[in-house]
């Protein structure tokens, strides 16, 4: 098994945020080109999870699992007028992450 630990979409989503809320201050002060690119795209990857595990718990059509690339096609559209296809690829590995544990917890319960 991939994952053995008993899956609690609540705990994960807040080790998460943690993830995220650092690397957001880690990306604000500490610039520097050698870990810049992973810091600037993983933003991506924690916000597809969190967005994901919100459309779970809210219930919401399977469709919207599909929102955080939308929603990076648009930003990279109207900030940069370019698509940056690496923030497409951490959003889908957050997105198929996130439908793992999803899938998982299901089997739990």
């Amino acid at each position: 098994m991939i994952l053995n630990f008993k899956t609690n979409i609540k705990d994960i989503t807040l080790y998460v945020v943690i993830l995220w809320v650092i690397n957001e201050i880690i990306q604000f002060f500490f610039k520097s080109d050698s870990c810049d690119f992973f810091i600037l795209h993983v933003s991506s990857f924690y916000g597809a999870i969190i967005f994901c595990f919100c459309i779970y718990k809210l219930k919401y059509y399977p469709i919207f699992y599909l929102t955080p690339i939308v929603i990076e096609l648009i930003y990279n559209y109207l900030i940069f007028k370019c698509v940056d296809y690496v923030d497409i690829l951490f959003s889908i590995s957050g997105i198929l992450f996130s439908l793992l544990i999803i899938h998982k917890n299901i089997n739990n319960e």
